[in-house]
């Protein structure tokens, strides 16, 4: 999946870099939900956590994401978003 995409390849070494190498925590945005699928898919089989914001969670639902986020004990935990 990653080899026929440059965007994926580059979010790669981007993941490589400040998620796992720096322990850095990653918020990523996208601009259609069929994206975010996609790509939430690629993260999750590459064995990373993935907390998803969509616009049909309410705002308890977000602020339980956000708490979820900040609790989260793993060093690969990704926040990712549609604009």
């Amino acid at each position: 999946m990653r080899n026929n995409s440059p965007k994926l390849q580059y979010l790669s070494h981007i993941l490589l870099h400040a998620v796992v190498e720096k322990k850095k925590r990653l918020l990523v945005f996208a601009e259609w939900p069929m994206v975010q699928w996609k790509v939430e898919m690629f993260l999750i089989n590459l064995g990373f956590i993935v907390l998803s914001l969509r616009s049909k969670h309410s705002d308890e639902e977000r602020t339980l994401i956000y708490q979820a986020l900040q609790s989260c004990l793993s060093d690969k935990t990704i926040l990712y978003t549609v604009l």
